[in-house]
């Protein structure tokens, strides 16, 4: 697995992702004593088991053989979580948010996204990252960044780092297709965490160009395809009007609005081990 410190975060690294590394790092290393299970009743170990040791004195008392079996340890217990990024990848992410924050919406999301990854690697978790945009219903992309299988690797960040905005945001389809990404994937607890910026829309995205009820409701139905499959979707926008839509598209459990987009890196950590715990 990666550590940290073998991580060049270039080119994301300015004054203040560089303060966000280590306070990152901090919250994932609170996770990684979740990863180990204790194994009692050994005849050698790296600690007393307390409920042998009283047994034994107690079997000693009344005379019978005492167990020898009085240590403990711990062993390392594989988390066995799977999730998958997909990034909206639309055209209004080359914007700034409402909040006047400067910089792009694609650039903090990119952000966020090398910070998860680098994380995941370190504590074991199986992470992959997909984009996705398109212009109708015949032309939907999708766009392969980081695999399950792949390290985040200077490749990885190079594609990480080439990320950008596109044209609409089709998120049914995309959905569907990052369901077919996890088909593949036996961790008994597997995510899809959708990235957006805004609702679904597409220029054929129902009869009216200008109502975005189709795509809500598209949405909304690929969303509980995945959860039939047993992957457990959660969506993150970085629209103030999320609340709108989402709340339509999915249940309030599964969703979130970030109010200030430059927070979503430092977000982003706590709503994962959330989901994971929750799982």
């Amino acid at each position: 697995r990666t550590r940290w410190q073998d991580i060049s975060f270039e080119p994301f690294m300015d004054a203040d992702f560089e303060n966000l590394v280590p306070e990152i790092r901090r919250h994932f290393q609170r996770v990684l004593p979740e990863t180990y299970r204790p194994l009692r009743g050994l005849e050698d170990g790296e600690d007393f088991d307390l409920n042998a040791v009283v047994d034994a004195r107690v079997q000693r008392r009344a005379g019978h053989g005492a167990p020898s079996k009085l240590y403990s340890t711990r062993v390392r217990q594989e988390r066995e979580v799977a999730t998958l990024f997909l990034l909206d990848m639309s055209a209004s992410t080359d914007e700034s948010p409402p909040s006047g924050e400067g910089r792009r919406i694609i650039d903090i999301a990119k952000e966020a996204l090398v910070l998860m990854a680098a994380a995941l690697d370190e504590i074991g978790d199986a992470c992959a990252i997909y984009g996705f945009s398109g212009q109708g219903h015949d032309q939907v992309e999708v766009y392969p960044v980081k695999g399950f299988n792949e390290r985040l690797s200077p490749l990885v960040k190079g594609r990480i780092g080439g990320i950008e905005p596109k044209g609409s945001t089709r998120m049914g389809t995309a959905l569907r297709h990052a369901l077919t990404k996890m088909q593949g994937v036996t961790a008994p607890s597997r995510h899809v965490v959708l990235l957006s910026d805004g609702f679904p829309q597409d220029l054929d995205y129902g009869r009216d160009r200008h109502s975005h009820l189709y795509g809500i409701r598209d949405t909304a139905v690929a969303l509980r395809e995945i959860e039939a499959a047993g992957v457990k979707p959660f969506c993150i926008t970085v629209d103030l009007a999320g609340h709108d839509y989402l709340r339509t598209m999915c249940d309030p459990q599964r969703y979130l609005v970030i109010e200030r987009l430059a927070d979503l890196p430092r977000e982003l950590p706590k709503i994962y081990q959330r989901l994971v715990r929750a799982a």
